[in-house]
């Protein structure tokens, strides 16, 4: 089942608890199929299960290919890293130091020293209820995670908790009690605000300091948002509805300072700014990026993906000149990460290894690694050393 697929039952209200339920069968063939443990994955205070697959890091470089570039491209991960709740990975962020986050429907956060491959911290949601997202503040002291109750998807919070202590900062709820879920939460560039996008088409934000409500931003056009993204040097954000819409709001009037449509006419559910917050980037239901002049609002290029596919989150490289998005097609079950140069050239596309749908990525602060979520439990660990800008 993929990502897609969740949505859908968001929209209609149907009761998914039978969802759950395929998603830890499905982790559970995949753990019968890798067989490898490695105690060190294990949740503080417990030992995992004896079938559990775990992470696990290649001995010698992953098989490339060379295209007519003649630049030798990977065509496996690097390494992966198991989900110490055997549940589906759907939420990935780094730090500025390099540690990894990662959320799950099991409802737990997880730190990650990647270099290790080891759990450094574990970060359970008193409420039980599933991540969709998460994010880490710009200092790496807070790590936010947008929760849903897997069962029927209508209640959800927002969720901090300090990173050093592991302790439970603020438990965050919108005034209508509607669920989170459908987008990441966002940390404004100082870490003094963090947003998320609401089911009944608005966004919330809240003074992290003080958890008190900063400001709401309503949909103009009625429609839940599906993407969020605070620009790193104007602070404006950007939010992409389901019928193609991306506002760009200054947060502190509450007002439109953009507006981006799809070209398609298909609903975006990826946004993300460029480091140097010029350009952003919108994906939509038909499977392609856009590329915008942030503050003109003209079209600047065109990311062709797979045709059919959904791109659900988009990443840029630190290193700049290159952006990935994964891209989810659950008609012909193919399930992939594209890597795009910013001129719209298709640079790599990455098959997902469990084949069962990929949901957020992440590049590493020196834009070395890609992390990439995915609903079998696992967080695909991808060299991006063959492309050097």
């Amino acid at each position: 089942m993929g990502f897609r697929s969740w949505y859908n039952t968001q929209k209609v209200g149907v009761q998914v608890a039978v969802v759950a339920g395929v998603l830890t069968i499905l982790s559970g063939v995949v753990a019968g199929v890798f067989g490898i443990v490695d105690v060190e994955l294990a949740k503080p205070g417990s030992q995992p299960p004896t079938s559990a697959p775990t992470a696990t890091r290649t001995t010698s470089a992953p098989a490339t290919v060379t295209p007519s570039s003649g630049v030798p491209i990977p065509v496996s991960p690097a390494f992966r890293l198991y989900d110490p709740d055997s549940t589906g990975v759907y939420g990935v962020a780094f730090s500025s130091s390099g540690t990894l986050a990662a959320g799950d429907l099991n409802g737990s956060g997880y730190l990650w020293d990647v270099a290790k491959d080891k759990v450094t911290g574990t970060f359970p949601d008193s409420n039980g209820e599933g991540i969709f997202g998460v994010a880490l503040s710009p200092d790496g002291t807070m790590l936010a995670a947008s929760t849903v109750n897997v069962h029927g998807y209508t209640k959800g919070s927002i969720v901090l908790w300090n990173t050093s202590s592991g302790k439970l900062i603020d438990t965050l709820n919108a005034p209508n009690g509607r669920a989170f879920g459908a987008a990441p939460p966002a940390f404004s560039p100082d870490g003094s605000a963090v947003a998320a996008a609401n089911a009944n088409g608005s966004v919330y934000i809240w003074n992290t300091a003080t958890g008190k409500p900063g400001g709401t931003l309503p949909n103009p056009n009625g429609q839940s948002d599906y993407g969020i993204a605070f620009s790193p040097t104007t602070g404006f954000l950007a939010s992409a509805n389901d019928i193609g819409t991306t506002f760009l709001w200054n947060t502190k009037i509450g007002s439109i300072v953009q507006t981006f449509q799809d070209p398609d006419s298909q609903g975006v559910r990826g946004v993300a700014f460029s480091q140097d917050g010029s350009t952003l980037a919108t994906g939509d239901n038909n499977g392609n990026v856009y590329l915008w002049n942030a503050a003109t609002g003209a079209p600047m290029a065109t990311l062709y993906g797979p045709k059919g596919g959904f791109v659900q989150s988009i990443a840029f490289s630190p290193r700049g000149g290159i952006l990935a998005a994964t891209s989810d097609n659950d008609k012909d079950h193919k399930y992939v990460t594209c890597v795009w140069d910013t001129t719209g050239k298709l640079l790599a596309t990455f098959q997902d290894p469990g084949s069962l749908g990929v949901t957020r990525i992440a590049f590493s602060p020196d834009g070395s690694i890609l992390a990439v979520g995915d609903e079998n439990a696992y967080t695909y660990i991808w060299n991006m050393n063959w492309h050097s800008s």
